[in-house]
């Protein structure tokens, strides 16, 4: 017998690989697990309002993050490491090999 407390996880096809959402609290906080097919990217974005936490379980990310869209500092990041964006950060992900 499942407890109350167990939430399925819930799948979001997407055109570069797809989510998982393991946490959503309206207006909160959202979890996922984002897996990013080798060679795919995310779009350049921005949020307004939230933060947001990019950490790497396994395989690797090119990161481009920065103040303005003209302005943008690339990195690798690998497993274990993690990087944290402030609201009205800019940011794009690419994944060199599959990554999650």
């Amino acid at each position: 017998m499942k407890s109350d407390w167990v939430q399925p996880v819930k799948r979001v096809d997407k055109p570069w690989g797809h989510e998982e959402w393991f946490a959503l609290v309206d207006g909160k906080f959202c979890g996922k697990a984002i897996h990013v097919r080798e060679g795919h990217s995310l779009s350049l974005q921005y949020h307004e309002r939230k933060e947001e936490t990019i950490a790497v379980q396994s395989g690797r990310l090119l990161v481009e993050v920065g103040p303005h869209e003209e302005h943008l500092e690339e990195f690798e990041l690998e497993p274990g490491e993690a990087i944290h964006l402030t609201p009205g950060t800019r940011h794009r992900v690419t994944a060199l090999v599959d990554t999650v």
